[in-house]
């Protein structure tokens, strides 16, 4: 059974740069080249494997993300978190995939998404818009992108691919296990929408006790 990773952020920003962000366009992946690679170079060492790669010290960022055979998004931010909603394949309602929040007084923006992918190279793409929010975040110590599988492994600490915010820059975590920090705001999250009838309404038996 495929068990596809969800998405979840947590970033803090004023309004005004939420919607500078939101109107921007997605920067090209080179603009985190040598991230990637680092990234990539970690993986190898800390012992992944990847399929269809007879050497993988050999392995490049462009051709890992090359060969998910996903186009580069072009569009702008807006787009790309609006496609979250409606690009499913399942007739159900929007709230059962995305749920977002903004609390003002804080300026925390959330972001959660419920089976978004389990392909590395496709990963690299749809963290590309998110890393984008580096020119107009506070870069608090606490954002985070990550992927997670919490949908299906409730609890677990583990990401597929995970971004940090510091000093105004993002950066690729080379850790497998999530800081303590983003674990607890991704069950924060996760129990949010459980509580709102999101995770139970797309399947009822999904965390049934």
């Amino acid at each position: 059974m495929s068990e596809p990773d969800a998405l979840v952020a947590r970033i803090t920003i004023t309004p005004e740069n939420l919607e500078r962000w939101f109107d921007s366009l997605i920067p090209p992946l080179e603009t985190w080249e040598q991230d990637w690679q680092d990234w990539i170079d970690w993986m190898i060492r800390a012992g992944y494997t990847f399929y269809g790669w007879k050497d993988s010290s050999a392995i490049c960022w462009r051709d890992f993300f090359d060969s998910s055979r996903y186009v580069e998004f072009r569009d702008n931010v807006r787009d790309h978190i609006d496609s979250c909603h409606i690009h499913r394949k399942y007739p159900v309602p929007d709230s059962i995939w995305v749920q977002t929040s903004y609390d003002e007084q804080t300026k925390i923006w959330r972001f959660l998404s419920i089976e978004v992918s389990e392909n590395f190279g496709h990963m690299m793409a749809l963290l590309a818009p998110f890393r984008a929010i580096e020119a107009f975040s506070e870069s608090d110590k606490d954002d985070y992108v990550a992927f997670t599988n919490f949908f299906y492994s409730r609890g677990t600490e583990y990401s597929s691919a995970a971004v940090q915010f510091s000093d105004g820059k993002s950066f690729m975590l080379k850790d497998e296990k999530l800081p303590a920090s983003i674990m607890q705001d991704i069950t924060y999250q996760f129990y949010k929408a459980e509580k709102e009838r999101i995770i139970s309404a797309y399947n009822p038996d999904a965390w049934a006790d």
